[in-house]
Protein backbone atom coordinates (compact mmCIF):
# COMPACT_ATOMS: atom_id res chain seq x y z
CA UNK A 1 0.00 0.00 0.00
CA UNK A 2 0.94 3.16 -0.74
CA UNK A 3 0.03 7.29 -0.68
CA UNK A 4 -0.79 8.69 -3.75
CA UNK A 5 -0.47 12.41 -3.97
CA UNK A 6 -0.30 14.97 -7.15
CA UNK A 7 0.49 18.63 -6.46
CA UNK A 8 -0.29 21.38 -8.84
CA UNK A 9 0.18 19.34 -11.75
CA UNK A 10 -0.92 20.32 -15.02
CA UNK A 11 -0.77 19.30 -18.65
CA UNK A 12 -0.59 21.39 -21.53
CA UNK A 13 -0.37 20.17 -25.06
CA UNK A 14 0.68 23.56 -27.22
CA UNK A 15 -0.76 26.05 -25.91
CA UNK A 16 -4.41 24.23 -24.76
CA UNK A 17 -4.33 23.15 -20.66
CA UNK A 18 -5.45 19.92 -20.15
CA UNK A 19 -5.09 19.87 -16.79
CA UNK A 20 -5.36 22.94 -14.99
CA UNK A 21 -3.06 22.76 -10.86
CA UNK A 22 -4.49 19.50 -9.98
CA UNK A 23 -4.49 18.65 -6.09
CA UNK A 24 -5.46 15.36 -5.03
CA UNK A 25 -4.16 13.04 -2.30
CA UNK A 26 -5.34 9.11 -2.24
CA UNK A 27 -4.37 7.94 1.09
CA UNK A 28 -3.08 4.05 2.03
CA UNK A 29 -5.83 1.16 1.53
CA UNK A 30 -8.21 3.92 -0.24
CA UNK A 31 -10.24 3.63 -3.07
CA UNK A 32 -10.51 7.06 -4.65
CA UNK A 33 -12.77 7.44 -8.22
CA UNK A 34 -12.42 10.28 -10.91
CA UNK A 35 -15.76 10.89 -12.32
CA UNK A 36 -16.53 13.00 -15.33
CA UNK A 37 -17.88 13.37 -18.87
CA UNK A 38 -15.70 11.88 -21.69
CA UNK A 39 -12.95 14.44 -22.63
CA UNK A 40 -12.27 16.36 -19.40
CA UNK A 41 -9.06 15.03 -18.69
CA UNK A 42 -9.84 11.63 -16.78
CA UNK A 43 -7.59 9.08 -18.76
CA UNK A 44 -5.12 11.47 -19.43
CA UNK A 45 -4.44 12.61 -15.76
CA UNK A 46 -3.86 8.65 -15.07
CA UNK A 47 -1.55 7.79 -17.66
CA UNK A 48 0.70 10.99 -15.66
CA UNK A 49 0.68 8.99 -13.26
CA UNK A 50 1.71 5.64 -14.76
CA UNK A 51 4.45 7.36 -16.41
CA UNK A 52 3.45 6.84 -19.66
CA UNK A 53 2.56 11.05 -20.51
CA UNK A 54 5.04 13.32 -19.21
CA UNK A 55 3.72 16.53 -17.07
CA UNK A 56 4.21 19.98 -17.74
CA UNK A 57 4.37 21.10 -14.36
CA UNK A 58 4.20 19.96 -10.89
CA UNK A 59 5.11 16.64 -8.51
CA UNK A 60 3.53 13.27 -8.73
CA UNK A 61 4.34 11.64 -5.07
CA UNK A 62 4.49 8.11 -3.74
CA UNK A 63 4.48 7.61 -0.24
CA UNK A 64 5.81 11.21 -0.40
CA UNK A 65 8.82 10.57 -3.11
CA UNK A 66 8.65 12.44 -6.13
CA UNK A 67 8.11 10.46 -9.32
CA UNK A 68 7.66 12.47 -12.18
CA UNK A 69 11.28 11.19 -13.90
CA UNK A 70 10.86 7.68 -13.29
CA UNK A 71 10.10 5.15 -16.37
CA UNK A 72 6.72 3.20 -15.82
CA UNK A 73 8.54 0.04 -15.11
CA UNK A 74 10.11 1.54 -11.91
CA UNK A 75 6.98 3.49 -9.55
CA UNK A 76 5.72 0.59 -8.55
CA UNK A 77 2.14 1.02 -10.09
CA UNK A 78 -0.12 -1.76 -12.12
CA UNK A 79 -2.37 -0.14 -14.60
CA UNK A 80 -5.84 -1.84 -15.45
CA UNK A 81 -6.89 -0.52 -19.65
CA UNK A 82 -10.60 -0.29 -20.93
CA UNK A 83 -9.05 -2.68 -23.58
CA UNK A 84 -7.73 -5.95 -21.79
CA UNK A 85 -4.29 -5.47 -24.01
CA UNK A 86 -3.99 -9.94 -23.81
CA UNK A 87 -1.79 -11.84 -25.92
CA UNK A 88 -4.17 -14.14 -27.90
CA UNK A 89 -2.13 -16.74 -28.64
CA UNK A 90 -0.74 -17.40 -24.75
CA UNK A 91 -2.97 -18.68 -22.17
CA UNK A 92 -3.92 -17.00 -19.27
CA UNK A 93 -0.94 -18.55 -17.27
CA UNK A 94 1.04 -16.92 -19.82
CA UNK A 95 -0.73 -14.00 -19.91
CA UNK A 96 -0.92 -13.14 -16.29
CA UNK A 97 2.81 -14.60 -15.51
CA UNK A 98 3.96 -12.04 -18.80
CA UNK A 99 5.32 -9.33 -16.77
CA UNK A 100 6.93 -11.08 -14.13
CA UNK A 101 8.79 -13.52 -16.79
CA UNK A 102 10.37 -9.85 -18.11
CA UNK A 103 11.31 -9.12 -14.71
CA UNK A 104 13.33 -12.36 -14.50
CA UNK A 105 11.41 -13.80 -11.29
CA UNK A 106 12.28 -17.43 -10.74
CA UNK A 107 9.65 -20.21 -11.49
CA UNK A 108 8.57 -21.23 -8.20
CA UNK A 109 7.83 -17.48 -7.88
CA UNK A 110 6.05 -16.63 -10.40
CA UNK A 111 3.94 -19.67 -10.32
CA UNK A 112 3.25 -19.00 -6.16
CA UNK A 113 2.05 -15.45 -7.35
CA UNK A 114 -0.25 -16.20 -10.35
CA UNK A 115 -1.82 -19.37 -8.52
CA UNK A 116 -2.69 -16.65 -5.75
CA UNK A 117 -4.22 -14.04 -8.16
CA UNK A 118 -6.21 -16.72 -10.07
CA UNK A 119 -7.70 -18.18 -6.49
CA UNK A 120 -8.58 -14.37 -5.80
CA UNK A 121 -10.10 -13.75 -9.26
CA UNK A 122 -12.07 -17.34 -9.71
CA UNK A 123 -9.37 -17.97 -12.46
CA UNK A 124 -8.20 -21.31 -11.20
CA UNK A 125 -9.68 -23.46 -13.79
CA UNK A 126 -9.08 -21.00 -16.72
CA UNK A 127 -5.50 -20.98 -16.27
CA UNK A 128 -4.60 -22.75 -19.59
CA UNK A 129 -7.58 -21.21 -21.77
CA UNK A 130 -6.61 -18.72 -24.31
CA UNK A 131 -8.62 -14.88 -24.22
CA UNK A 132 -10.55 -16.35 -26.73
CA UNK A 133 -12.15 -19.14 -25.09
CA UNK A 134 -13.65 -16.76 -22.57
CA UNK A 135 -15.77 -14.28 -21.74
CA UNK A 136 -15.77 -10.46 -21.32
CA UNK A 137 -15.81 -10.12 -17.58
CA UNK A 138 -13.15 -13.44 -17.39
CA UNK A 139 -10.89 -11.67 -20.03
CA UNK A 140 -11.06 -8.56 -17.75
CA UNK A 141 -10.28 -10.58 -14.62
CA UNK A 142 -7.17 -11.93 -16.42
CA UNK A 143 -6.06 -8.30 -17.30
CA UNK A 144 -6.47 -7.64 -13.61
CA UNK A 145 -4.55 -10.70 -12.34
CA UNK A 146 -2.15 -9.55 -14.40
CA UNK A 147 -1.71 -6.09 -12.07
CA UNK A 148 -1.97 -8.38 -8.79
CA UNK A 149 0.70 -10.50 -9.43
CA UNK A 150 3.25 -7.68 -9.85
CA UNK A 151 1.98 -6.66 -5.93
CA UNK A 152 2.58 -2.80 -6.71
CA UNK A 153 1.79 0.07 -4.72
CA UNK A 154 -1.10 1.58 -6.36
CA UNK A 155 -3.23 -0.03 -8.66
CA UNK A 156 -4.92 2.28 -11.92
CA UNK A 157 -7.71 1.48 -13.66
CA UNK A 158 -9.01 3.29 -16.79
CA UNK A 159 -12.84 2.62 -17.30
CA UNK A 160 -12.17 -0.85 -17.11
CA UNK A 161 -16.06 -1.76 -17.48
CA UNK A 162 -16.69 0.34 -20.53
CA UNK A 163 -16.49 -2.90 -23.33
CA UNK A 164 -18.97 -5.05 -20.66
CA UNK A 165 -22.60 -5.27 -21.03
CA UNK A 166 -24.83 -4.02 -18.04
CA UNK A 167 -25.28 -7.61 -16.17
CA UNK A 168 -21.37 -7.83 -16.05
CA UNK A 169 -20.43 -4.69 -15.18
CA UNK A 170 -22.55 -5.09 -12.21
CA UNK A 171 -20.63 -8.68 -11.33
CA UNK A 172 -17.33 -6.65 -12.06
CA UNK A 173 -17.96 -3.97 -9.76
CA UNK A 174 -18.62 -6.26 -6.96
CA UNK A 175 -15.20 -8.25 -8.04
CA UNK A 176 -13.22 -4.89 -7.68
CA UNK A 177 -14.88 -3.82 -4.22
CA UNK A 178 -14.26 -7.38 -3.30
CA UNK A 179 -10.79 -7.20 -4.39
CA UNK A 180 -9.78 -3.77 -3.07
CA UNK A 181 -11.78 -5.40 0.78
CA UNK A 182 -9.31 -8.90 0.47
CA UNK A 183 -6.40 -7.04 -0.63
CA UNK A 184 -6.18 -3.53 1.05
CA UNK A 185 -4.78 -1.95 -1.97
CA UNK A 186 -4.47 1.60 -2.91
CA UNK A 187 -6.46 2.28 -6.12
CA UNK A 188 -7.16 5.12 -8.51
CA UNK A 189 -10.02 4.49 -10.75
CA UNK A 190 -11.13 6.30 -13.91
CA UNK A 191 -15.07 6.17 -15.23
CA UNK A 192 -17.72 8.72 -16.89
CA UNK A 193 -20.02 6.20 -15.72
CA UNK A 194 -21.63 7.56 -12.33
CA UNK A 195 -23.17 4.74 -11.19
CA UNK A 196 -19.75 2.93 -11.35
CA UNK A 197 -18.55 6.35 -9.28
CA UNK A 198 -21.14 5.60 -6.73
CA UNK A 199 -20.95 2.68 -5.70
CA UNK A 200 -17.19 1.94 -5.93
CA UNK A 201 -15.71 4.82 -4.31
CA UNK A 202 -14.88 5.73 -0.69
CA UNK A 203 -13.35 9.01 -1.94
CA UNK A 204 -15.18 10.60 -4.86
CA UNK A 205 -13.17 12.99 -7.40
CA UNK A 206 -15.97 14.98 -9.96
CA UNK A 207 -13.81 16.29 -12.98
CA UNK A 208 -14.72 18.31 -15.14
CA UNK A 209 -12.45 20.37 -18.53
CA UNK A 210 -9.36 19.41 -16.90
CA UNK A 211 -10.49 20.72 -12.98
CA UNK A 212 -11.21 19.09 -10.21
CA UNK A 213 -14.90 20.29 -9.48
CA UNK A 214 -15.69 18.47 -5.44
CA UNK A 215 -13.98 16.00 -3.41
CA UNK A 216 -15.77 13.98 -1.20
CA UNK A 217 -17.75 10.78 0.09
CA UNK A 218 -20.29 9.48 -2.71
CA UNK A 219 -23.05 10.75 -0.48
CA UNK A 220 -21.53 14.38 0.41
CA UNK A 221 -20.92 14.92 -3.32
CA UNK A 222 -24.75 13.89 -3.75
CA UNK A 223 -25.95 15.96 -1.53
CA UNK A 224 -24.36 18.92 -1.25
CA UNK A 225 -22.88 19.12 -4.95
CA UNK A 226 -20.36 21.84 -4.95
CA UNK A 227 -21.58 23.20 -8.29
CA UNK A 228 -24.34 22.96 -10.77
CA UNK A 229 -22.23 20.38 -13.24
CA UNK A 230 -21.80 18.37 -10.42
CA UNK A 231 -25.34 18.70 -9.34
CA UNK A 232 -26.37 17.71 -13.12
CA UNK A 233 -24.15 15.32 -13.38
CA UNK A 234 -24.28 13.12 -10.60
CA UNK A 235 -27.33 11.61 -9.89
CA UNK A 236 -30.23 10.30 -12.65
CA UNK A 237 -32.58 12.02 -13.53
CA UNK A 238 -29.92 14.58 -12.86
CA UNK A 239 -31.11 17.79 -10.41
CA UNK A 240 -33.53 20.34 -11.23
CA UNK A 241 -32.49 23.82 -11.58
CA UNK A 242 -34.59 26.82 -12.14
CA UNK A 243 -33.36 30.75 -12.83
CA UNK A 244 -33.98 33.37 -11.22
CA UNK A 245 -33.83 36.25 -8.64
CA UNK A 246 -33.98 35.50 -4.73
CA UNK A 247 -35.56 38.61 -2.63
CA UNK A 248 -36.27 38.29 0.88
CA UNK A 249 -36.04 34.89 1.00
CA UNK A 250 -38.38 34.04 -1.59
CA UNK A 251 -37.34 32.45 -5.20
CA UNK A 252 -38.95 34.67 -7.96
CA UNK A 253 -39.25 34.06 -11.39
CA UNK A 254 -40.54 37.02 -13.63
CA UNK A 255 -42.52 38.41 -10.57
CA UNK A 256 -43.76 35.53 -9.28
CA UNK A 257 -42.90 34.38 -6.02
CA UNK A 258 -42.43 30.48 -6.01
CA UNK A 259 -40.12 29.06 -2.89
CA UNK A 260 -39.04 30.12 0.24
CA UNK A 261 -34.91 29.75 0.48
CA UNK A 262 -32.29 30.03 3.15
CA UNK A 263 -30.54 32.49 1.93
CA UNK A 264 -28.06 34.67 3.60
CA UNK A 265 -28.73 37.86 1.84
CA UNK A 266 -32.06 37.49 2.55
CA UNK A 267 -33.05 42.03 1.81
CA UNK A 268 -31.04 41.46 -1.68
CA UNK A 269 -31.98 40.85 -4.87
CA UNK A 270 -29.77 38.37 -6.79
CA UNK A 271 -29.57 36.67 -10.34
CA UNK A 272 -29.23 32.85 -8.74
CA UNK A 273 -29.95 29.14 -9.80
CA UNK A 274 -31.84 27.26 -7.50
CA UNK A 275 -31.32 23.28 -7.56
CA UNK A 276 -33.30 20.40 -6.16
CA UNK A 277 -33.24 16.38 -6.55
CA UNK A 278 -36.35 15.21 -8.34
CA UNK A 279 -36.99 12.66 -5.10
CA UNK A 280 -36.92 15.68 -2.90
CA UNK A 281 -40.16 16.88 -4.23
CA UNK A 282 -43.66 15.73 -2.57
CA UNK A 283 -47.27 15.50 -3.07
CA UNK A 284 -49.09 17.51 -0.84
CA UNK A 285 -51.36 14.26 -0.36
CA UNK A 286 -48.37 12.52 1.31
CA UNK A 287 -47.72 12.46 4.75
CA UNK A 288 -45.39 15.67 4.45
CA UNK A 289 -45.28 19.21 5.81
CA UNK A 290 -46.48 21.47 3.27
CA UNK A 291 -44.41 24.14 3.42
CA UNK A 292 -43.32 25.09 0.21
CA UNK A 293 -45.99 24.57 -2.30
CA UNK A 294 -45.57 24.72 -5.76
CA UNK A 295 -48.48 24.37 -9.06
CA UNK A 296 -47.04 21.94 -11.72
CA UNK A 297 -48.51 20.73 -14.89
CA UNK A 298 -47.74 17.34 -16.09
CA UNK A 299 -46.15 16.72 -19.19
CA UNK A 300 -44.68 13.40 -19.90
CA UNK A 301 -45.37 10.15 -17.38
CA UNK A 302 -42.40 7.54 -17.51
CA UNK A 303 -42.93 4.31 -15.74
CA UNK A 304 -39.16 2.58 -14.60
CA UNK A 305 -40.37 -0.73 -13.10
CA UNK A 306 -40.13 0.61 -9.43
CA UNK A 307 -40.28 4.33 -9.74
CA UNK A 308 -42.03 7.16 -11.68
CA UNK A 309 -40.96 9.62 -13.11
CA UNK A 310 -43.22 12.99 -13.72
CA UNK A 311 -42.34 15.56 -16.33
CA UNK A 312 -43.33 19.30 -15.55
CA UNK A 313 -43.97 22.38 -16.17
CA UNK A 314 -44.39 24.85 -13.36
CA UNK A 315 -47.79 26.16 -13.29
CA UNK A 316 -48.60 29.83 -14.79
CA UNK A 317 -44.99 30.81 -15.26
CA UNK A 318 -43.67 30.00 -18.88
CA UNK A 319 -39.42 30.16 -18.86
CA UNK A 320 -37.13 28.24 -17.12
CA UNK A 321 -39.29 25.65 -15.42
CA UNK A 322 -39.47 22.26 -16.73
CA UNK A 323 -39.15 20.13 -13.30
CA UNK A 324 -38.97 16.51 -13.18
CA UNK A 325 -40.16 14.43 -10.01
CA UNK A 326 -39.05 10.97 -9.22
CA UNK A 327 -41.84 8.63 -7.56
CA UNK A 328 -42.09 5.56 -5.89
CA UNK A 329 -45.75 4.39 -6.97
CA UNK A 330 -47.56 4.66 -9.88
CA UNK A 331 -50.42 7.57 -9.89
CA UNK A 332 -53.69 8.16 -11.40
CA UNK A 333 -52.43 11.10 -13.71
CA UNK A 334 -52.66 12.36 -17.14
CA UNK A 335 -51.12 14.77 -19.66
CA UNK A 336 -51.91 18.38 -18.71
CA UNK A 337 -53.21 17.40 -15.12
CA UNK A 338 -52.30 19.87 -12.43
CA UNK A 339 -50.46 18.42 -9.43
CA UNK A 340 -49.65 20.57 -5.95
CA UNK A 341 -46.49 19.58 -4.90
CA UNK A 342 -43.75 21.05 -1.97
CA UNK A 343 -40.04 21.08 -1.94
CA UNK A 344 -38.74 21.57 1.62
CA UNK A 345 -36.26 24.58 1.82
CA UNK A 346 -33.80 22.21 3.57
CA UNK A 347 -33.73 20.60 0.14
CA UNK A 348 -32.88 23.14 -2.29
CA UNK A 349 -29.37 24.15 -2.97
CA UNK A 350 -28.48 27.89 -4.03
CA UNK A 351 -26.16 28.80 -6.94
CA UNK A 352 -24.51 31.89 -8.18
CA UNK A 353 -25.73 31.95 -11.98
CA UNK A 354 -22.18 33.38 -13.12
CA UNK A 355 -19.44 31.19 -11.38
CA UNK A 356 -22.28 28.06 -11.37
CA UNK A 357 -20.97 27.57 -7.93
CA UNK A 358 -22.78 26.77 -4.73
CA UNK A 359 -23.53 29.84 -2.51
Amino acid sequence: MATLELRNVTKKFKSDIVLDDINLEIAKGELGVLVGPSGCGKSTLLRMIAGLEPITSGDIKLNNKVINKKEPKDRDIAMVFQNYALYPHMTVFENMAYGLRIQKYKKAEILKRVDKAAEILELSSYLYKTPGELSGGQRQRVAMGRAIVRQPAVFLFDEPLSNLDSHLKVQMRREIKRLHRELGVTILYVTHDQTEAMTLAEKLIVFNKGRIEQISSPIGIYENPASIFVGSFIGYPSMNFLKGKIKNNKFVISDNELLDVNAETSNSVEDVVIGFRPENIYLNNDDYINENSLKLKVDEIELLGSDVLIYTNVEGVLENNKIILRMHKLLDLKYQDIISVNIPKKHIHIFDTNTGKSI
